[in-house]
């Protein structure tokens, strides 16, 4: 997880510390949440409290322009289970296919999110040729947008199979700043 973690911050100094482990965890148990109010929590096994992790609070996500949230990262998805489901392609759940090439060593996605789709592109330029989705909420004044970025690492693999999410910073967090980061590493 080091490795992977450094890759959100290469200037910072990493530190992260496991508050709970669920070793028998499947696959679909474990989930990272981001909400709008800027709370981030991980579920570490089964949707029950006692595998709900304490939350981080960062930065709203309602930033017109927002920015960095979160970064999935893997470095194999061989041996990982496939939803046994047809891909969903409409609301309020989609399934977002990544392109990924089987022989890269490393793949990664980094989520962005803002209020503003203009302000957004203008802030990072390379969200202008990636399609956003974009989420209405009950509640929320404003819709929310989120925009990918998809990173491909040529070479051989050297991590053993594997999905690590963190998130929880919110828009705007500085690598210099020591800010709440919430992560889930599922494996084989």
């Amino acid at each position: 997880m080091g490795h992977s973690a450094a890759e959100l911050a290469p200037s910072a100094t990493t530190s992260l510390t496991a508050q709970r482990v669920y070793p028998n965890a499947k696959f679909g148990d474990a989930q990272l949440s981001l909400h709008h109010s800027g709370q981030t929590h991980v579920y570490a096994g089964p949707h029950r409290r006692e595998f709900r992790l304490p939350p981080v609070q960062g930065a709203r996500l309602d930033d017109p322009a927002g920015g960095h949230v979160a970064t999935i990262s893997w470095a194999t998805l061989d041996g990982l289970p496939m939803p046994d489901r047809p891909l969903v392609f409409t609301g309020p759940n989609i399934d977002l296919v990544v392109p990924a090439d089987p022989h890269a060593a490393r793949m990664s996605v980094v989520l962005y999110s803002g209020t503003d789709q203009d302000a957004m592109e203008g802030r990072h330029s390379f969200l202008k040729n990636n399609p956003l989705l974009r989420m209405d909420r009950l509640g929320m004044p404003t819709p929310l947008h989120f925009g990918f970025r998809c990173r491909v690492i040529p070479g051989q693999r050297q991590d053993p199979p594997g999905v690590f999410v963190a998130g929880g910073w919110g828009p705007g967090a500085s690598q210099e700043d020591a800010v709440p980061t919430a992560a889930v590493w599922v494996g084989l």
